[in-house]
């Protein structure tokens, strides 16, 4: 069950067994999948490209791999991101085994959002740039 759905929780393969009729305590279940080799861990936050922009972002970096290092300082480089204010976003835990955190499957998706409702955070836009560079 939890290879097919690695975000399972203990509680739900408890509650599978429980429907069929079989008694299991979660501890149980955490110890065989312990015994797997498998880990409760936090999610890795990816964030949701297409793989069209990946292969893009891809094509940019090989192409600009080169350039000098003035080049970047003209670069303005802008950033956004979301703070909370009251709750969470809640972490998602998935089971996977040591050095897999990175695979897609055993990651979740993020979305960079243009706005924020006002209940929901703070939304934050920074920006870097080289001192010496003349920014207008």
């Amino acid at each position: 069950m939890v290879k097919r759905n690695l975000f399972t929780t203990a509680n739900q393969v408890n509650n599978t067994f429980q429907g069929a009729g079989v008694s299991i305590s979660k501890s149980a279940i955490k110890r065989r999948l312990h015994e797997s080799q498998y880990r409760g861990c936090t999610a890795r936050y990816k964030p949701l490209i297409s793989l069209k922009n990946r292969k893009a972002r891809l094509d940019f970096a090989k192409e600009h791999l080169k350039k000098p290092a003035q080049l970047w300082k003209n670069i303005l480089w802008t950033d956004e991101t979301k703070i909370n204010l009251y709750q969470n976003d809640g972490k998602k835990k998935v089971w996977r085994r040591c050095g897999t955190a990175h695979y897609p499957k055993h990651t979740t998706s993020s979305v960079k959002h243009s706005g924020v409702r006002q209940c929901d955070g703070l939304g934050v836009h920074g920006c870097q740039w080289h001192w010496d560079t003349r920014v207008y």
